[in-house]
């Protein structure tokens, strides 16, 4: 019966890991939408892949559920929003000097030309754009007269006839054109003086440059934080192995436990959850605890047939309290579904328990009977560490968790032990609170 439920186990968890590829080529798209040349909008799912520059082509499709996807470039599209973050195709200029090592010696820009997207970090009367081209650099925009023109930096090496030694210096012509452009609120110049070439400072100008002439704007990207609580309920079955070892296995000290067999009667649980999700990854990341009541109930029957043919029938049951504390991930698919993945650790609390060795000696035809305690103590704590696999439907939830842990059922260190349980979870969702508010 238990190879059963460990293969059965073993079934379930593996038909969940493979539909985890699946899974993950879906979480991979973002709703959004993009523009054709020919001003046509129409919303889909959006994948970038590589978030580290700025995107010079996007996969789009139109549902989550299509296999195949359609590229999109610059060439195609006038714009397209996915994340909060909006971009537009553009021809600039941008600069491709080394901002790192081996810096050029002269303070004027090295460009070149490049057709591609530019992501809007400012839209309104006085526009930001920002790109991010294949040397890694961060070039910053200004639309003037309908055209995006570059803000000028540029850090350069000179040598400095004092010391005589080769100094790093920077070009901030950015400064004084930004002061030009932004001339209508004159309290922007003092933070001007401060503002360094990068999109936390000069969106912290635009800002204020907005809030002194106060005028609408957009400041992209337009990323919410979103607080999310749930609270449900779950029960579910345990099939649990309990086995002992000795550092002398030959030794006939406590035989009973370490060649002995010690069956387990599956049972059940139930309790309560809470789970936060962080705001971060679309809220796919959470805290996930569980708090529940369970038992374990273990049997053994030896036989030392060897000289005495003695019977030793071992009884060890608890019943507990236990608190799971685990890191969840989600990935989402379509139709408010999710495979997610699990782990953590769990503390038992043990509430009372049944310590029994029950020994049959048969001498000359005669049978005695002894109790005494099958192991020397119980612990009040047991700390096992879990992981698991499982499939959310709205607010259904069934999943395969495996747990391990190495009570110490003795006080003899020559003895160990090693208990193993697979859980079968089902929860329901019954309270779910969404707090959102504007990311800083």
């Amino acid at each position: 019966m238990q190879n059963f439920i460990k293969t059965s186990f073993f079934i379930y968890i593996f038909i969940i890991f493979c539909s985890l590829n699946n899974a993950f080529a879906q979480s991979r798209f973002h709703e959004g939408e993009i523009t054709n040349t020919n001003g046509k909008k129409e919303k889909g799912y959006i994948f970038i892949r590589k978030l580290e520059k700025t995107p010079q082509s996007i996969e789009f499709k139109k549902s989550i559920e299509d296999k195949e996807s359609t590229s999109y470039s610059c060439h195609d599209l006038t714009e397209f929003t996915v994340l909060g973050d909006k971009y537009v195709s553009a021809i600039v200029e941008s600069e491709i000097s080394s901002r790192i090592n081996n810096l050029s010696e002269s303070p004027v820009l090295e460009t070149t030309s490049d057709t591609t997207f530019v992501q809007v970090l400012m839209d309104g009367s006085k526009k930001l754009y920002y790109y991010k081209n294949e040397m890694g650099n961060e070039n910053f925009y200004i639309l003037y007269e309908d055209n995006l023109k570059l803000l000028t930096y540029k850090k350069y090496s000179t040598f400095n006839k004092e010391t005589e030694r080769k100094a790093n210096a920077e070009n901030k012509r950015y400064i004084s054109e930004l002061a030009l452009y932004l001339n209508e609120c004159p309290n922007t110049s003092e933070l001007l003086k401060t503002t360094t070439y990068n999109k936390k400072n000069l969106l912290k100008l635009y800002k204020k440059y907005y809030n002194c002439i106060d005028e609408p704007q957009t400041n992209y990207p337009k990323k919410e934080k979103t607080h999310i609580i749930n609270i449900g309920a779950l029960a579910g079955a345990t099939f649990s192995n309990l086995s002992f070892s000795s550092a002398n296995p030959s030794s006939r000290e406590k035989e009973y436990l370490h060649r002995g067999n010690f069956e387990n009667k599956p049972s059940a649980f139930i309790g309560a959850s809470f789970e936060y999700h962080f705001p971060i990854y679309r809220n796919k990341l959470s805290f996930y605890n569980e708090l529940f009541y369970s038992s374990a109930r273990y049997n053994s029957s030896y036989t030392n047939g060897i000289l005495d043919n003695d019977v030793f029938e071992s009884t060890i049951n608890m019943n507990f309290i236990k608190m799971v504390n685990m890191i969840r991930f989600r990935f989402l698919l379509p139709n408010d579904q999710n495979i997610f993945i699990n782990f953590g650790y769990g503390t038992s609390f043990t509430i009372n328990s049944e310590n029994e060795k029950t020994v049959y000696r048969e001498r000359l035809g005669e049978t005695t009977i002894e109790k005494s305690e099958a192991v020397d103590k119980i612990p009040n704590t047991i700390l096992s560490f879990n992981s698991g696999i499982g499939y959310q439907y709205k607010n259904i939830s069934i999943e395969g968790r495996y747990e391990i842990s190495y009570p110490h059922y003795m006080e003899s260190m020559v003895f160990s032990s090693k208990n193993k349980n697979y859980n079968i979870v089902f929860s329901y969702r019954f309270l779910q609170k969404i707090k959102t508010k504007k990311a800083k």
